[in-house]
């Protein structure tokens, strides 16, 4: 898609309130890893977002950085 000129993103909601930043965990998934490193080489966007938590309910709250 970005090499037709359009945005593409990666998106990742984190389920923990209280996390500053994202680190993708590619020692738990190397297979995962190398194709995420050539998307965003390639243009694509990765954005976070942290969720609140309560007994009800899950909503997205804030964005945090995504590290690598």
């Amino acid at each position: 898609m970005v090499t037709q000129g359009c945005r593409a993103l990666m998106v990742y909601l984190v389920q923990i309130g209280s996390a500053e930043r994202v680190a993708l965990a590619r020692d738990i998934d190397s297979k995962y890893g190398p194709p995420s490193i050539r998307a965003r080489e390639a243009g694509v966007e990765a954005i976070a977002y942290r969720c609140a938590i309560s007994e009800t309910e899950i909503t997205v709250a804030d964005s945090v950085p995504v590290l690598g």
